[in-house]
């Protein structure tokens, strides 16, 4: 199993996503032990009146981590959508001839 500890502040800020949040992989090897390392954690560097303080800890247990290949995901996408604008300039191109046929075709 793998420990993970979400950490909340009150107050997020304006000009970040998740301001006020963090998520930090734990060395626990059992759900005892990261409780134990969170309040660790919070006596060095989230104690109270401090600026890092927090309202909320959650520790996630987790079982599965599954690392995604972004790249190959953002290349996926970007095929995609070069495909898509493929398909619609030749739809365009298409409605173009059949006007032109109609057109010159009398």
């Amino acid at each position: 199993m793998m420990y993970y500890a979400y950490f909340e502040q009150e107050n997020g800020c304006d000009y970040t996503i998740a301001c006020g949040k963090r998520l930090d992989k734990l060395k626990a090897t059992n759900l005892s032990e990261a409780q134990e390392e969170v309040q660790k954690l919070l006596l060095e560097n989230y104690y109270p009146g401090s600026e890092m303080e927090v309202i909320r800890v959650t520790i996630i247990e987790s079982i599965t981590v599954l690392k995604l290949n972004v790249d190959e995901i953002y290349e996926n996408m970007k095929t995609a959508k070069q495909k898509q604008k493929e398909e619609e300039i030749r739809a365009k191109e298409l409605a173009d001839l059949e006007r032109l046929k109609k057109k010159y075709e009398k």
